[in-house]
This record gives C-alpha cells, sequence and structure tokens, in this order.
C-alpha cells in the first residue's frame, strides 16, 4: 500500500512538474525568443502569450514597450528628416548670402583700383602741371 502511494505521488509529482514547465517555463523561453528579436531590430515582434498570469503581463508590457520604441524611432526620423530640410534650407540661403558679399566685395576692390589708379593720374598730371 505504501509502495503504491508512494508511486501515486512520484506520478503526482513528475505531473505537475510537466505542468509548471509547460505554463511556465516555455512561455518565458519564448518571452527570451522575442525579446531577442526585439534587441536586434525587430520592432514588428509581437508576443503571443495570453495567460492572465504575470508572465501574461510581463509579455504585454513588453509588446506595449515595443510599440512606444517603435513610435520613438519613428518620431526619431521625423526630427532628423525635419532638421535635413532645416539644415538644406539654412545652406542655401548662406550660399546665396555668401555670393551676394563676394559681389559687393568684388565691386568694393575694384573701386579700390579705380580711386588707386584716379590717385596716379592725380599725382602724374600735378608733376606735368609743375612742370609747366
Amino acid at each position: 500500500m505504501q509502495l503504491e502511494l508512494l508511486a501515486f505521488f512520484v506520478v503526482l509529482v513528475v505531473c505537475c512538474g510537466y505542468f509548471f514547465s509547460n505554463t511556465l517555463s516555455i512561455p518565458i523561453i519564448k518571452l527570451k525568443d522575442k525579446a531577442i528579436d526585439i534587441s536586434r531590430g525587430n520592432m514588428k515582434t509581437v508576443i503571443d502569450i495570453k495567460s492572465k498570469d504575470e508572465v501574461g503581463e510581463l509579455a504585454a508590457a513588453f509588446n506595449q514597450m515595443t510599440c512606444n520604441l517603435l513610435q520613438s524611432q519613428q518620431e526619431i526620423k521625423k526630427h532628423s528628416h525635419d532638421l535635413e530640410q532645416k539644415v538644406t534650407e539654412r545652406t542655401m540661403e548662406l550660399n546665396k548670402k555668401l555670393e551676394e558679399i563676394e559681389k559687393m566685395n568684388s565691386l568694393v576692390v575694384n573701386r579700390e583700383l579705380k580711386m588707386i589708379e584716379l590717385k596716379k593720374e592725380v599725382g602724374e598730371l600735378k608733376n606735368k602741371l609743375g612742370k609747366v
């Protein structure tokens, strides 16, 4: 009788172990595998664990976290694109201003050269008038 009772408890322990293995270990392994997928950049990974226990809550939290990360990633891409556009616009504006400055500088240099030339001619005229 004791041997039968012992065998019954052994079978019961093995069955309970198998049950807990399936209800706890397998979902945790799935969760780990999906977390690895997410860490590799696959933000569209969905953890499909619907249990009502802590593992199910953890899976739901992972899904929410992944959704938030994907949304943040999209916002960063949008902001990056907007910044690139602004930089392009500013660069074009600066190039236009630089072109204007170069034109003005060229005009100033040409006027200075003409002034030097005129001073030289005035000096020559003074010399000629002084000799007369």
